[in-house]
């Protein structure tokens, strides 16, 4: 009883969080230990019903591990090291740019229209990096249509013709073609008045200098009107820079190939065509001394068996096809076998002559009677069938 209150004293003095703890965890051994019979006497053990005390002990260890879970310490070091952010606020600010610019459709990029397509050589040009080629060009455009299109004058012939022999001897420098233009052009200095020469005299040495500077500046007017039309050529002739292209060469062998294949086989069709099924007629002399027998065997395919012929050897495809087993897989045997009386046909064809004339021959002898002790061969009285191919055949020679 003294413990009793004692404890109770105890209680009051805890706090209330304290008080609320001490509840839970009696609460808790009085529920272990009415359902699993601890700190009771074994007389007064409770009887366990297996479902519910499993029930229990499976929520109080999902409880305990929920409470063992460690939540990890976040630290920004990582973030620095890895991704090169400063401070935390640097991560929230391009969060929110992602974001923005997820959330914007994207514009499609316009498509590029020209006038023509000397202005679309021209973009793709210069957007391949030939600058260079490419305002070089225009100025030289440029410089051709303002030439060609000025009028032949006194005034202007002088650029006609400077800019003609440009185009026409690249090589020459400006300075060059100065040289050039004024030995063939260059008008003479108007003449002075000498101190002791007579006003008449002087005169009459003008006039003859003005003559002279009209007679070449004639001619600069002609020789300008010549050279335009050629102006006109060249500007039509300026080439807009070419883009490189990648060539993929494997590519370009195969093509050679395949054009070559279709060449061959065009070829080889009309050469096998040419052939009629007389030309590959077979003929094999045959002579048996010891039966007596020699005569020329003759073959000459029929048309449709030719025709099957001319098929197979001008379509390599369906050629190999008559090599194919049911089942799809090569008939080696059968390729071998064709390829075999190809090589011995002549021996072949012999042999099969010779086993005829012998199974002819074994065919007229008498049976094997049980008295009989020798064979001998009965001479027909009649034409033989063998006799009568051979007769209409034309071969004289017989049994």
């Amino acid at each position: 009883m003294a413990d009793d209150t004692l404890i109770a004293q105890e209680q009051v003095q805890e706090s209330p969080e304290q008080q609320q703890q001490a509840a839970a965890k009696a609460e808790l051994d009085q529920l272990m230990a009415r359902n699993l019979g601890i700190g009771l006497p074994p007389g007064r053990q409770p009887v366990l019903q297996p479902n519910v005390a499993r029930e229990t002990l499976q929520q109080e260890q999902q409880s305990n591990q929920e409470q063992a879970v460690i939540v990890p310490e976040f630290k920004f070091d990582t973030f620095k090291a890895e991704f090169g952010y400063e401070k935390p606020e640097d991560i929230v600010a391009e969060i929110k740019t992602l974001r923005a610019k997820a959330a914007t459709p994207s514009t499609p990029t316009p498509e590029l229209k020209f006038e023509n397509e000397q202005s679309e050589k021209l973009f793709k040009a210069f957007t391949a990096g030939k600058q260079k080629e490419v305002l070089a060009y225009l100025a030289e455009q440029d410089r051709l249509e303002n030439i060609t299109s000025k009028e032949v004058n006194e005034s202007t012939a002088e650029e006609i013709i400077k800019t003609g022999m440009q185009f026409k001897y690249k090589g020459l420098t400006p300075d060059m073609i100065n040289h050039r233009f004024n030995k063939q052009f260059g008008l003479p200095k108007e003449p002075l008045m000498k101190a002791d020469e007579e006003l008449e005299d002087f005169e009459r040495r003008k006039a003859q200098w003005q003559e002279q500077v009209a007679e070449i500046k004639m001619e600069r007017q002609i020789e300008a009107n010549l050279i335009k039309p050629e102006l006109e050529i060249a500007k039509s002739k300026l080439v807009i820079p070419e883009i490189p292209q990648t060539v993929d060469q494997e590519y370009l062998d195969w093509k050679k190939e395949q054009d070559e294949i279709k060449t061959v086989n065009a070829e080889v069709y009309e050469a096998y065509k040419q052939f009629k099924a007389s030309d590959i007629e077979t003929k094999i002399a045959f002579s048996d001394e010891a039966k007596k027998v020699a005569f020329e065997f003759q073959y000459v395919p029929d048309e449709k068996a030719f025709k099957t012929s001319q098929e197979l050897v001008t379509d390599i495809d369906k050629f190999y096809a008559t090599f194919r087993n049911q089942d799809g897989s090569p008939d080696r045997k059968g390729f071998i076998a064709a390829v075999d009386f190809m090589v011995n046909k002549d021996k072949i064809i012999s042999a099969a002559i010779s086993q005829g004339i012998n199974a002819y021959i074994k065919s007229q002898l008498p049976d094997n009677q049980p008295n009989q002790t020798q064979r001998q061969v009965v001479l027909p009285t009649e034409e033989t069938e063998l006799q009568k191919q051979m007769r209409l055949r034309g071969i004289k020679s017989v049994v």
